[in-house]
């Protein structure tokens, strides 16, 4: 688990300087809301762009279904410094 969230914490942390390389999630309606995702080790890490800051929306199992926790989530975004 502790390898999991050092690779996941790492991938996040790039997104600081690098947001726009995140990839469309396989989910029309979240895309159209301007999410992106970032995949590391079998789990995906939600976000959004807006002006110059990166919001973590959630932070999944590749395997769940998390498009329908991040459509409730748009309220609560963490924020990366």
């Amino acid at each position: 688990a502790a390898k999991v969230r050092r690779s996941i914490t790492k991938a996040i942390s790039r997104l600081t300087e690098f947001p726009h390389p995140g990839s469309p999630t396989p989910d029309t309606m979240i895309n159209e809301m301007g999410f992106s995702m970032v995949i590391c080790k079998g789990h995906v890490a939600i976000f959004r762009l807006i002006d110059d800051t990166v919001y973590i929306y959630h932070i999944a199992n590749a395997k769940t279904e998390y498009s329908k926790v991040v459509s409730g989530m748009v309220t609560n975004p963490k924020k990366i410094e």
